[in-house]
This record gives structure tokens, C-alpha cells and sequence, in this order.
């Protein structure tokens, strides 16, 4: 057991030697550990941190608030004691040590989950162990940060719900890989529980409940299979004002009628799914042209069977967003694009378009995923060859 372990996936937990810390003076020392964590082993800069929990505050002031909550957090991880050091501190930046006897649950989840395109085949995975996706999906144990909020930050806020639709669709594509990996083996029980889980994340999600009551007319439980699509009625009608899309209504009445229900095109067959791509932060005044990059992300939620996004409808979603006049959200779909060219074997293609999007974003509300960013520009360096 590690010595200081954090537990950021649901309510922030952070015990040290197995009894949970309380001692933290301000929820901003809370939100700086959490930070540190997140971006854990990479420096991050004095005068970033300080901007990004004082924004309000003056330059000096706001790096002087960051020194002391940096000072109590320290005691209250019991840093200074501990070797090696849990933080690494110098002058200019802060950052978790890499070498820190230190357990963080969103490291494991991320390295559980896999690279965001990673393709395995079917026939192949299916057979091999569900032991790590299984890991990922017992470590999701909520909204990331659930409960947790900053006063007065609101980049902070930003990035909270940034992250958590980024767990939060990573957690889902762990599901939706498993339940095909189980229905692959004829294990339905467990396919099932993975469906049921998944739709209690993403309930207005249709697909999960026709992908629910397929599994359970399969597994003999016809009575089940037509009440999931009862509470699928309901949860329509009560949320959104809408009925049941034609396709969810046909496989109620095939089931009803006693037949066996074919796959829904694309479930079972090529590659298993890959997590879809995470969404940008909120902000004030985005709406337009946020439409547009909600549509992609919907389609990449529906593609059960597709291995990597589609270009084609990146490029019109992109389109839109810039005829929209409306950019806040134009780095972060920028980057997706060029995360699709990475998962395609085409990185020298995604190179200007990330280069375009770490420009954008230094000058809008996407900062807090400057970091993100500047990782898919290495990956996309690498696997361009580009050692420069």
C-alpha cells in the first residue's frame, strides 16, 4: 500500500499510511493536490497555478496565497517528513514526484483504460482477459471530483467539468468494450451488469438500452428485456418531451412478439469500440458553435462499431464551429482532429492543427487543457518522426 494514496474518481479522498487527512486549511489546498495529481509528474508553473486559483487576485498577492496553501498542504501530506517528497517544489514550479511513494486511482483508471485509440481485435481480445478493463470500471467509482466545487475560480470550475466528461466518457468506453468482450464469450450475466451500469451513467443514451434489451431477450429474461424498454419510455418522456427513436420501438416488438433479436448493426462486429474523445470545458457564450461539437461527440458515442472518428464529419463539425463566429471551443476540437489523424497513421496531417489549437488556446477559456494539448503534439512529434 502506498503511503499517500488519492482517491479522485467520486469524492476526493486522500489517506496517508490508510487513515484519511482531514487537516487541509482551504479547499484551494484541496484543489491544488488535486491538480498536481491529475498532471501528476509534470512541473507546473508558479504564476499558472496562482492564476488559476486567485484569479481575481493581484500577480504578487495571488503567488503569495499560493506559497502558503502550498506551505499547509505540505504538512498536511506530511511532505516534509517523507522520503523521497511527495512534491517536488523549486522556485519556478510544483509538481508531484514521480518517485513519491504515492497511489493516485486516476493514473491507474488512465493506464487501465488504455490509449484513447487503441484498436484490438475482437476475435483475439475476447479470449485474452477482461482483468484490466475490469480494473478501470471498479476504480470509476463517480464524477470525478463529485461534489467538489471553487469559489471564485472559475477556470477551475472548468477544468473540473472538462475533466470529469473526460473520465466520465473514458469510464463508458471501458463498459461498452467489456459488455461486447463478455457477450463475445457467452458470459450475458456479466454483459449485462456492464449495460446496466453503463446506462445508469448515460441515461438518455438510447443505443445502451437497446444494446440492454438485446442482452437480456438473449439471456431468456424476455420480461426484463420489456421493462428496461418501459423505463427507457419513461425517462424519455419525463426528461426530454420525446418518444422512443423507431429502432428502440421495432426491438420492443420483435422481443414482445417472441422473437429473437438480431445485433444492431456495427455491435459485435470490427474492432471494439474506442472510448470517445472528451469534450472541451464550458463557457459563457459558446452555445452556437458548441452545437456543432456535440454533434460529433453524440456520433462518436453512437459508432459502436467504428475504431477511430470519422475526418470527414470532424471537418464539417469544425466548419460549423468556425462559421458559427463563436471560438471558445475551437482549440479543443482542433486538437480532436488532429487526435484522429494520430489514430489513422496520418500524424504529419495533425501536426499544424494542434500547433493551431496550443495558439487559440493560449489566448482563450481552453488553458487548462494547454497540458493535454501539448501531449497529443509530442505523440503526434514521435509517430511523425519529427525529432526537432
Amino acid at each position: 500500500m502506498a503511503t499517500l494514496a488519492m482517491t479522485l474518481l467520486g469524492p476526493l479522498l486522500v489517506t496517508h499510511t490508510g487513515h484519511t487527512l482531514t487537516a487541509f486549511r482551504s479547499a484551494r489546498a484541496l484543489a491544488l493536490l488535486a491538480y498536481l495529481a491529475v498532471n501528476a509528474g509534470r512541473p507546473q508553473r508558479r504564476e499558472v497555478l496562482a492564476g488559476l486559483l486567485w484569479p481575481e487576485r493581484p500577480d504578487r498577492v495571488a503567488l503569495h496565497h499560493l506559497r502558503y496553501t502550498l506551505s499547509y498542504l505540505r504538512t498536511a501530506i506530511g511532505d516534509r517528513v517523507a522520503s523521497p517528497p511527495f512534491l517536488l517544489v523549486s522556485r519556478e514550479s510544483i509538481q508531484l514526484n514521480p518517485a513519491g511513494d504515492c497511489w493516485l486511482d486516476v493514473q491507474d483508471f488512465l493506464s487501465s483504460t488504455g490509449h484513447l485509440c487503441a484498436r484490438h481485435e475482437l476475435a483475439a481480445a475476447a479470449w485474452s482477459g477482461t482483468e484490466t478493463l475490469e480494473s478501470a470500471v471498479a476504480l470509476y467509482r463517480g464524477p470525478f471530483l463529485e461534489g467538489f466545487s471553487l469559489r471564485g475560480s472559475p477556470a477551475f470550475e472548468e477544468w473540473i467539468l472538462y475533466q470529469r466528461e473526460r473520465f466520465h466518457r473514458q469510464a463508458l468506453g471501458a463498459l461498452q468494450r467489456l459488455a461486447v468482450l463478455y457477450e463475445v464469450r457467452a458470459e450475458l450475466d456479466w454483459a449485462e451488469a456492464c449495460m446496466q451500469r453503463y446506462v445508469e451513467l448515460e441515461p438518455w443514451e438510447e443505443a445502451a438500452h437497446r444494446h440492454l434489451m438485446r442482452l437480456l431477450a438473449w439471456g431468456g429474461r424476455r420480461s426484463a428485456a420489456l421493462a428496461q424498454y418501459e423505463a427507457c419510455r419513461r425517462l424519455l418522456a419525463r426528461d426530454l418531451g420525446v418518444d422512443p427513436a423507431p429502432q428502440t420501438r421495432a426491438l420492443f416488438d420483435c422481443i414482445r412478439a417472441g422473437e429473437r433479436p438480431a445485433a444492431e448493426t456495427g455491435q459485435t462486429t470490427g474492432a471494439i469500440p474506442a472510448p470517445s474523445l472528451p469534450v472541451a470545458p464550458p463557457s459563457a457564450g459558446r452555445e452556437r458553435g458548441q452545437a456543432a461539437l456535440d454533434g460529433f461527440l453524440d456520433r462518436a458515442l453512437a459508432g459502436q462499431g467504428q475504431a477511430a472518428p470519422d475526418i470527414a464529419q470532424l471537418y464539417a463539425d469544425l466548419a460549423a464551429l468556425r462559421a458559427s463566429g463563436t471560438f471558445a471551443s475551437l482549440p479543443v476540437l482542433l486538437s480532436l482532429l488532429a487526435e484522429a489523424y494520430l489514430c489513422t497513421g496520418q500524424a504529419q496531417k495533425g501536426l499544424p492543427l494542434v500547433d493551431e489549437a496550443l495558439a487559440l488556446a493560449e489566448q482563450s477559456e481552453a488553458r487548462p487543457c494547454l497540458a493535454e494539448m501539448h501531449r497529443l503534439r509530442a505523440d503526434l512529434r514521435r509517430a511523425a518522426g519529427d525529432t526537432q
